[in-house]
């Protein structure tokens, strides 16, 4: 049985690549324990790349692969991820291999706006694929379609980042990472020496983004691995992007999240992290190991019901 992933925008948001890392973990756990079970991944990210002008004649993913499990994770509960006119070529992707008998699975999946109208859109193209199992990635998102299709509220992929790739322990200078890519830096953190600013959007990283630019130690890569040796080695953590955070937790860094907007709720919405006098988030490992292997179990049962 091979599953395959749909890779998402790395080089425009090095927090799909740690999605991604992570649904690579689950699937090889998946695989430790049957053997059928073997991993690909397919990218349309052709189209978004080339200029316009080159853009009908991107490679199509859909013209030569057809995995028997199609393994769609994070932002997919979404107005723009079921735009039915051709232009989501994920979705179309999709809904070709439906039509060929193979099977499409959301795990870690989560909403941008949770808005009526994104549900109304959402609700539409879940009918049309008829997933074989929706993981959320959050409370919020299974809230919203667990009354209309079986869900499992799971947790966002990143979680699994340590099972794939665990840099901790490096030996290192000590240092501290500021991550504001959403929102101003708050004043107290700015100009400090030990500071690492990372940016996550690097395609759209341009003289426009100044406030940025101004700081010191900016930190800008085209591999998802050395944001992650950041996160996972420093002193502490600030930031206003979920997947700063999601990786500080795994690795066991002490971070503190400024609230942006609702996808928080992939952290916020599980009862076994713990916030300190200071503000800094922490997790508790052994609940969320429990918790990785409940939703590892079920997917596994689905997949082998197919």
């Amino acid at each position: 049985m091979y599953i395959c992933s749909n890779n998402n925008c790395w080089f425009t948001n090095i927090g799909e690549a740690f999605i991604d890392l992570g649904v690579k973990a689950i699937v090889h756990n998946l695989a430790k324990k049957d053997d059928a079970i073997h991993y690909a991944c397919v990218s349309p990210m052709s189209n978004t790349y080339l200029p316009e002008s080159a853009s009908d004649r991107a490679f199509r993913n859909d013209a030569f692969y057809e995995p028997d499990v199609l393994f769609l994770a994070g932002m997919y509960a979404t107005s723009e991820a079921f735009i039915n006119d051709g232009s989501c070529i994920t979705y179309e992707f999709a809904k070709e291999l439906r039509k060929k008998g193979k099977q499409i699975a959301f795990i870690g999946v989560g909403g941008e706006n949770y808005t009526d109208k994104e549900k109304s859109d959402v609700l539409r193209g879940m009918e049309l694929l008829k997933p074989l199992f929706i993981i959320t990635r959050d409370k919020k998102t299974y809230d919203l379609y667990s009354d209309y299709f079986e869900c499992k509220k799971g947790l966002d992929c990143a979680f699994w980042l340590n099972d794939e790739y665990n840099p901790s322990g490096l030996e290192h200078k000590n240092y501290i990472v500021s991550t504001f890519n959403r929102s101003d830096e708050p004043l107290e953190l700015t100009d400090r020496e030990h500071y690492v600013h990372p940016w996550h959007f690097q395609y759209t990283l341009d003289e426009s983004k100044t406030r940025y630019l101004s700081k010191n130690n900016l930190f800008v890569s085209d591999s998802p691995y050395e944001y992650l040796t950041l996160y996972a080695n420093a002193d502490k953590v600030y930031t206003d992007m979920v997947h700063a955070t999601i990786p500080s937790l795994v690795y066991g860094t002490p971070v503190k999240y400024y609230q942006i907007d609702n996808r928080r709720d992939a952290f916020e919405s599980l009862d076994y992290i713990h916030k300190d006098d200071e503000g800094f988030l922490y997790i508790d490992k052994r609940l969320l190991d429990i918790e990785k292997k409940q939703i590892e179990e079920y997917a596994l049962k689905k997949l082998n019901e197919k």
